[in-house]
């Protein structure tokens, strides 16, 4: 599961976009077509023009619904770096995000799959993207508006994990 409200959110959503953070975590989906390991090659369809965001993925190792926020990193088998790629103008051109996020491709992850018992919290981790060699955006999970646990238990909610 990638996951919205990532490091750049918070700063673009209050500091430069002006508005008010949401109350609940904004959801959207990365279809298995989307994932490609480390080092695999992003398929850009000619003329579509793209954005990034590094992100934390999350892995569930068991089945989860209904879990507490308390509760929810219990069910967490480990976490992955992510890059959120989005097709912005086919994501904006009809307001489906789906559309826009979920091309070939769109959702690299890796190079390691990390243990949760490696992570002692994942609300604390640098998380950075590269383009090219060069660095693009440097944060921490810190900044998220939305704890992992409480994105986990908000999705079982509706979602069985």
């Amino acid at each position: 599961m990638c996951k919205r409200a990532g490091p750049a959110h918070r700063h673009a959503l209050q500091s430069e976009a002006g508005l008010d953070a949401p109350t609940r975590p904004l959801l959207f989906a990365k279809w298995p077509n989307t994932l490609i390991g480390h080092g695999g090659e992003i398929l850009v369809p000619q003329g579509v023009r793209t954005a990034y965001e590094a992100e934390l993925a999350v892995v569930i190792g068991r089945r989860a619904r209904n879990v507490t926020s308390e509760d929810a990193l219990d069910y967490v088998a480990g976490y992955l770096c992510a890059n959120d790629v989005s097709a912005r103008d086919l994501q904006f051109d009809d307001g489906q995000s789906v559309r826009g996020k979920s091309l070939d491709t769109f959702c690299p992850i890796g190079p390691t799959l990390v243990p949760r018992e490696q992570v002692s919290d994942p609300q604390n981790l640098g998380i950075k993207l590269w383009l090219n060699g060069t660095l693009m955006q440097s944060s921490s999970t810190a900044q998220t508006i939305f704890s992992v646990a409480d994105i986990i238990s908000y999705v079982s909610q509706t979602a069985t994990l």
